[in-house]
C-alpha cells in the first residue's frame, strides 16, 4: 500500500502544476487498481484547502475541488481515520523533536503510514518527511 502526502495528490491533480505528470502516473496506478493507495483523513482536508486557494487560472471552485477529491480520491484509496491517541502521540513527539508550524501535519502523514504498515510513502517534500522520521528513508519516496 502507498501512503499519498497531499504534495502528490495536488501535484496529480493540477495539470499545469511542475510534477504533474510523475504524480499522475502514481494516480493512474491507483485508479487502475495496479497498486492500492491510502490516504489519511487528515489529508482530504489539507488537499480541499490546497485545491480551492492554488493560484490556477481559472480558479477551482469549492464544488470543483469535492467533486476531483470525490472522483479521484475517496472511490479508490483507503482513509485512515486518526484516532485521539494519533494525534496525542503525534504532538508528543513534535514536541520533544521541536518541530514547529506546519511539519506537525507531516508528522500526521508519517503516523498514518506507520499505522497502515504502508509499503512506501510518496510526498514532493522529502527533505522535510525526512527531518521528521529519518528511520523512514527507505520507504520515503518522491514521484
Amino acid at each position: 500500500m502507498i501512503l499519498f502526502d497531499t504534495s502528490v495528490l495536488v501535484a496529480s491533480l493540477i495539470e499545469d502544476h511542475p510534477h504533474f505528470e510523475k504524480s499522475n502516473l502514481w494516480l493512474q496506478k491507483v485508479v487502475s487498481g495496479k497498486s492500492k493507495g491510502a490516504v489519511s483523513n487528515h489529508c482530504l482536508a489539507e488537499l480541499y484547502s490546497a485545491l480551492t486557494t492554488i493560484p490556477v487560472v481559472p480558479r477551482i471552485r469549492s464544488d470543483q475541488a469535492f467533486q476531483l477529491i470525490e472522483e479521484s480520491v475517496l472511490k479508490y484509496f483507503k482513509i485512515y481515520e486518526y484516532k485521539i491517541q494519533d494525534y496525542t502521540d503525534v504532538l508528543k513527539e513534535s514536541s520533544l523533536n521541536s518541530l514547529k508550524g506546519g511539519m506537525v501535519y507531516d508528522a500526521l502523514h508519517i503516523q498514518a503510514a506507520k499505522k497502515l504498515k504502508a509499503s512506501f510513502v510518496l510526498t514532493l517534500n522529502l527533505k522535510h518527511f525526512l527531518m521528521i522520521w529519518p528511520d523512514g528513508k527507505k520507504i520515503l519516496k518522491s514521484p
